[in-house]
Order: structure tokens, then sequence, then C-alpha cells
């Protein structure tokens, strides 16, 4: 969708080129052919996912259908927010806007921050945990939705998302000034 708040999953930077995989596919049909065509390659697990309303991935804003590629096939399955103690939310609750407020949406999620003046429900903060609750469910890092989501919540509550926010932001700092120094 045009002016959403995109957020990649660090998970994707971090895994090798054979370990388990979430791709967005923003066709149910596209997303069948291409859990189909990863069957059998290197990937030992993968989520091919069709997020609800032609998002190209899961969001709070409804069901979403999640192909489960692995050794035996591949399983097709309908998710809901609610599976994984999530509320609802309207699309333009997850409208972003340019680069710099889409980071600091970002930068304030990860902190563990709710915007003022918000309803109960944080669609950015619901968003990005129910990324990440997916990313440890295909890793096999967890099992079960609702406790896939508890943990990721458990990294925003206790810092350590920021920590890797923080850390990362250096990093990229460091870099930026190595490059650039003559």
């Amino acid at each position: 969708m045009a002016g959403a708040l995109q957020i990649e999953r660090v998970g994707d930077l971090l895994f090798r080129s054979d370990a388990a995989r979430a791709v967005r596919q923003h066709r149910v049909f596209g997303g069948q052919l291409m859990a189909q065509a990863l069957h059998g390659t290197h990937v030992r697990r993968a989520f091919v996912i069709h997020g609800a309303e032609g998002w190209d991935e899961p969001t709070p804003v409804g069901d979403f259908t999640l192909f489960d590629v692995g050794p035996g096939g591949v399983r097709r399955e309908q998710r809901s927010p609610e599976a994984y103690g999530l509320s609802r939310c309207a699309p333009s609750d997850l409208t972003g806007a340019d680069a710099a407020y889409n980071a600091r949406e970002l930068k304030r999620v990860l902190a563990g921050e709710r915007p003022a003046g918000a309803p109960a429900c944080d669609a950015h903060r619901d968003a990005l945990l129910l990324g990440a609750a997916l990313a440890l469910e295909v890793t096999g890092r967890e099992n079960a939705p609702r406790a896939a989501l508890a943990r990721a919540a458990q990294a925003i509550e206790s810092g350590a998302a920021r920590d890797l926010l923080a850390r990362l932001e250096r990093f990229g700092a460091e870099e930026s000034r190595r490059v650039t120094t003559p």
C-alpha cells in the first residue's frame, strides 16, 4: 500500500541463505507458486505470506494466508491477528510517511514508547510484533503464535530491541565515517 509504514525484518539480515525465511507476497496465487518453488530447495523452512487486503506482509488489519514450506511439503493456513492476541486495526492506522517519519516510528516502537493520546492498540507496534513473532516461528525458536508474540514483546519491554537499534546506529555511523574518510 502506498505510504504505508514498511518495517523490514532484522531477522532477514541475520539468517544465512540455507536458513529459515519469511517471504512476503502480495498475491495469494503468487504466494502459492513461490512456496512450491521453494519446496525442495536448500531452504529448510520458509513462510510465504499474503496479507489481508492485498498487503504483502502480515498486519493486524486482518487474516493472512501463510504457506509453511518444509521438507514434508507446503502447508497452507489462514491466521488472524487474534491468534497472536492482537486486536485488528484499520489500514489507515498503519499509514506512514517519508523515511524520516518511518524511522522515528520504528525508534518509538523499539523504545517501548506509546504515541501520545493513542488508543490501547498501537498498530505500528502490533505490526512489528506480528512480523517478529512469525520470524521466531519460522526459525523454530517458538512454536505457538502467542508464545512467539510474547517473546517478541519482551524484547521491546526489556529494552533489548532499543539497545540493538542503538548498536546498529553506531555501527552504521562508524562505517559511514570509515568509508567517507580519505
